[in-house]
């Protein structure tokens, strides 16, 4: 969930998927969020062959709602400080 912007380092997160992929036969990731990044993060999950296991699910008014439901909250984000990751790890109490 956030901003789809070059700090936000979703790319990486793509990347790290195409590894899983090749040990885990069904996963599904939900990007939650837009922004500048999209398109070139929608041509990259083609390229690394992740599309049917990626969706990107745009802006979602009350989106929050949603984390209760998943698994493993995902930060790559170079632009935050340690406190800022700590803090959204734990308000969402997901494994890293």
């Amino acid at each position: 969930m956030g901003r789809l912007d070059p700090d936000k380092r979703f790319d990486m997160i793509l990347k790290t998927l195409a590894l899983l992929k090749k040990d885990v036969k069904y996963f599904r990731f939900i990007l939650i969020g837009d922004g500048p990044e999209r398109t070139h993060l929608e041509r990259m999950t083609d390229t690394l062959g992740i599309t049917q296991n990626v969706t990107f699910a745009g802006e979602i008014p009350g989106a929050r709602a949603w984390l209760s439901a998943l698994d493993i909250f995902c930060f790559a984000s170079v632009d935050e400080d340690s406190r800022m990751r700590l803090w959204k790890r734990q308000w969402r109490e997901f494994p890293l």
